[in-house]
This record gives C-alpha cells, sequence and structure tokens, in this order.
C-alpha cells in the first residue's frame, strides 16, 4: 500500500515498480495522497487485513515535492523535501499491539489551498502555463497554519476519542511535519508537553506522505519508542484532508 502525488509515471504506478524491486508479487495499490498520504495509506491497508483474511502489509508515505518547486520562489524551497518510509502492518498479533482507532476527515471546497494546477488532463502544460508557472507548487501560506493546527488538534482528540483514551494516555506524537511552528501550536493547543512530539523537520523539512514515517523511523532509530507504548500520529495536508492514527507500539526486537 503506497501513498503519493508525486508518481514517477502516470502509468505504471509507483507501487509497481516497488513490488518489481523487491522481488514480491504481493497485491499492490496506491492512492493519490499528500501530506496525510502515510495515515490514509495505514487506515485502507488495515481495513483490507481486515476484509481479505491477509496476514501483512508493507504501508510506503513517499513524496518527492522538490520536482514542483518554482526556482523563483525561495520560501516553499525551505519548506519542503524528498523522502521515503515504510511500516510493516501485521495482523494478529497477541498482547493489545497495533492500530486502535482513526479519525478521517475533508473538505474539497479548501482544495486550491495547497495546488499544482497543471499537468493533468483538466489544464496540460503549454507555453502559457509554463509563462504562468501554475506547473509548480501554489500555497496559501497565510490560511495554511491556522487551518493545519486547527485540523491536528481536532483529528487528534477524536482520535483519542475513538480509542476511548485521553492525553495522558499519550506517550509519543508522531505528527506530520508541516512546520515547526505548526507542531509547536498543535502540542500548546492540546495541552501536551513539546518533549512528547517527535519533531525533525529542521532535519528533513515538510516530505508530505513520507513526513510521519520518517519521523517514526527517527524516533525508532534513537531508541525512543519502547514496546507497548501509545503513539498518536495526526496528519493534514492538501484536499484539504487530516486525520491520525492511534497505535500501540510493538517492538519486534
Amino acid at each position: 500500500m503506497l501513498a503519493t502525488v508525486t508518481s514517477d509515471h502516470r502509468m505504471p504506478p509507483t507501487a509497481a515498480l516497488v513490488q518489481r524491486d523487491l522481488g514480491t508479487e504481493a497485491r499492490f495499490v496506491q492512492i493519490d495522497s499528500a501530506c496525510t498520504g502515510f495515515v490514509d495509506a495505514l487506515m485502507v491497508a488495515d481495513g483490507l487485513l481486515d476484509r481479505l483474511g491477509a496476514e501483512t502489509a508493507l504501508v510506503v508515505g513517499t513524496d518527492a515535492l522538490s520536482y514542483y518547486m518554482d526556482p523563483q520562489r525561495f520560501r516553499a524551497q525551505t519548506i519542503f523535501g524528498d523522502g521515503a518510509g515504510a511500516v510493516v502492518l501485521r495482523d494478529g498479533l497477541d498482547g493489545g499491539y497495533g492500530v486502535k482507532a482513526y479519525s478521517t476527515g475533508s473538505s474539497g471546497k479548501d482544495g486550491f489551498m495547497v495546488a499544482i494546477a497543471a499537468g493533468g488532463p483538466k489544464q496540460p502544460i503549454t507555453t502559457e502555463v509554463i509563462e504562468r508557472r501554475e506547473q509548480y507548487l501554489e500555497l496559501a501560506l497565510k490560511v495554511i497554519p491556522p487551518f493545519g493546527v486547527a485540523k491536528m488538534v481536532q483529528a487528534t482528540t477524536e482520535v483519542l476519542a475513538r480509542a476511548r483514551a485521553t492525553v495522558e494516555d499519550i506517550d509519543w506524537v508522531v505528527p506530520h511535519q508541516a512546520s515547526s511552528n505548526i507542531v509547536m501550536e498543535t502540542a500548546r493547543q492540546l495541552g501536551l508537553p513539546l518533549d512528547k512530539f517527535i519533531v525533525n523537520f529542521s532535519e528533513v523539512g515538510n516530505t508530505s506522505a513520507a513526513s510521519v514515517p520518517l519521523a517514526l523511523d527517527s524516533a525508532n532509530r534513537l531508541g525512543c519508542l519502547r514496546d507497548g507504548q501509545h503513539i498518536v500520529m495526526p496528519a493534514v495536508g492538501a484536499g484539504m484532508a487530516w486525520g491520525a492514527a492511534y497505535v500501540v507500539w510493538h517492538d519486534y526486537h
């Protein structure tokens, strides 16, 4: 299960190339989802494991947004990075491990807050489009931060309610790395200390669908995560869309 908005080709999907390069015949599915992509992919993979009676899924979030950065606009280039991250989702583990709840939401009327308008059938690349620079990422920078904070807080609050948990139960928050300021304000509004948040924005930037799994991997490599800890992974991004997953961490070692 792979989430990206920067697939290498229109066809075949990047998920097909990952399957090929891994040398597996596992069924691949790709979803066109940006900053919430990893949470969306986790939710879909979890549902498919349950419905299909399967045991294991590889869930990947990957994006290369540098390709869509306007070289004449410096600010966006300081925000975004390229990356990929993945987790193994396994059904049937004993001990209460795994994903316990999800929250999800979307608002299509706000879709052009984050947009790459050109490049599809609706608006093909033409000389005029290139002159207007519409093939590059456009951001509504004044409204994205308050929107992002509000939806990260909402997603976290909703997933806690669905997991029948409280903020006191959270060991770690592994958020989408939209920006350091958005993460800090989210922590403040949730009433949580910032040291409960895994933040690696200064190292990798906003890597869209790769953001949450990269932060999760960073925390794991640093030895922050312990078996049985409760982790919330909220995200917000293009669509506009938002969501969160509540996970009990399994240390496979």
